[in-house]
């Protein structure tokens, strides 16, 4: 959020993407206060984070569903994305 912010990128529409298991920003931002997660329960586990920060939570509170949407995909899914993505554009992620 502080990279499109100093790229003055004001109307710019931020997409939280996460896997099913991990998905505490979405979890958060449903709830409208900061979930906890028991486990990071995908195979995106160095991604995963039990609780966001409660900064980066207030910003996107802040700015609201029309600049920051969430969106959340399953392991299989995401893992097909990358794979895309390396086979159409030579990017690894």
């Amino acid at each position: 959020l502080e990279g499109v912010a100093e790229a003055g990128w004001s109307e710019t529409r931020v997409i939280a993407g996460e896997t099913q298991g991990a998905a505490s920003m979405a979890a958060s931002l449903e709830s409208g206060e900061l979930v906890t997660l028991t486990a990071v329960a995908s195979i995106a586990k160095s991604l995963g984070a039990l609780r966001v920060s409660s900064a980066v939570f207030e910003r996107c509170r802040e700015l609201g569903p029309d600049r920051v949407t969430s969106f959340v995909a399953s392991d299989e899914a995401a893992l097909r994305a990358c794979f895309r993505l390396a086979s159409e554009h030579r990017l690894l992620v």
